[in-house]
């Protein structure tokens, strides 16, 4: 990571919604070590304030949160419409090996990575929303 990557995320906004501090720090270092603004998050309910707070360029969500979990977080950011930010691109992390790849696609997320997070997946999936949502 780093030098080839240098400010790819550069001038991004991400959320990062993860109730586990050591992979939220861990994750939130990845991310602005190439560029990237990052709020945290803690919890669905936490995560929603922090949204409409600071309307973030890309979503990065934990599907394990304590209450209202990754899954019901997404839905209510799709019931928004697209000028609040209802299409915003969002990447699901997960330490539970069994979650389909396709039941995260179809709840609303565009990208799954597993937990522990690789660097440059990340950052890839983060760019990619990131470029598609600015097109």
């Amino acid at each position: 990571m780093g030098t080839s990557m240098i400010n790819s995320l550069r001038g991004i906004n991400v959320l990062l919604v993860e109730d586990d501090e050591d992979s939220q720090d861990t994750m939130r270092l990845m991310l602005e070590m190439e560029g990237a603004s990052v709020a945290c998050a803690k919890s669905a309910a936490e995560g929603l304030r922090a949204f409409f707070a600071r309307r973030p360029d890309v979503l990065v969500c934990d599907l394990g949160l304590p209450g209202a979990d990754g899954y019901a977080f997404i839905r209510q950011i799709r019931e928004l419409p697209m000028e609040l930010g209802g299409a915003t691109g969002a990447v699901a992390v997960t330490a539970y090996a069994a979650e389909m790849p396709t039941k995260v696609l179809h709840a609303g997320f565009q990208a799954h990575l597993p937990k522990p997070v690789e660097p440059a997946q990340l950052v890839h999936a983060v760019a990619a929303l990131a470029f598609k949502e600015r097109q």
